[in-house]
Order: C-alpha cells, then structure tokens, then sequence
C-alpha cells in the first residue's frame, strides 16, 4: 500500500515539527512506499522507501498564491480523494486582502508549473 504525506517541513531538528520525522518513520514500516510533499525540506534520513519531495521554500521558489499550483502540478500524478470541508470566506470588511492582481498572479504559476515543470 501507499501513502502520500503533505506536511510543512520535513526536518528532525526542527523545535515544532520535529516529530514529523518521528511519524513518517513508524509509517514506513508499515507502508510499501511513502511520498512526503513538504514546502521546506531540512535535515532528515528518511528510510528506503520514503521519498521526499520538496516544494523549494528554502530556495525561495514559490510564494504567496504560487504554493497552491505548484502543489496541485506535483501531486496531479496520485490519486487523490477528495474530502468536503466547510468554509466562510471573509468579506472585505472583516479584512479580506485578495484582490485581481491576485487571481493573475495565481494563473501564472498555474501556466509556469503545468507547461513549464
């Protein structure tokens, strides 16, 4: 069986998400094969059959609304299930700060990590 894990980090030195490492491991005795999607990629020694993939934040790659296209470019090879959540979205009243810039920024990326990566 496979499984895919998303997290922030994947580092066993990190203070806060150190125990990421700690629970990718206890999967992976468990699991044939395990891909890991972190946005920063730190000190780590995952077993054989984990493999770690990282979205490039500690090279600065992507930022603000890229993170989401980049994430969707690399994971659209899995299966993925989706699950129903429930969701108000903020008015601009209460502090909304998306604006048009944006929504073209964010298809650019779709554009720059689908033709391009």
């Amino acid at each position: 069986m496979k499984l895919l894990f998303i997290t922030q980090k994947m580092d066993s030195s990190d203070a806060v998400l150190g125990f990421v490492h700690q629970w990718v491991s206890e999967f992976a005795k468990q699991f044939e094969r395990i891909s890991v999607i972190c946005l920063e990629r730190g000190i780590n020694n995952p077993p054989s059959n984990v493999k770690v993939y990282s979205l490039g934040k500690e090279s600065g790659r992507s930022r603000r609304f890229g993170i989401e296209p980049e994430l969707t470019a690399r994971v659209r090879r899995f299966r993925v299930y989706e699950v129903g959540i429930s969701y108000h979205g903020r008015t601009y009243e209460e502090g909304k700060k998306i604006g048009w810039k944006d929504g073209i920024s964010a298809f650019w990326h779709i554009l720059r990590f689908n033709l391009f990566n």
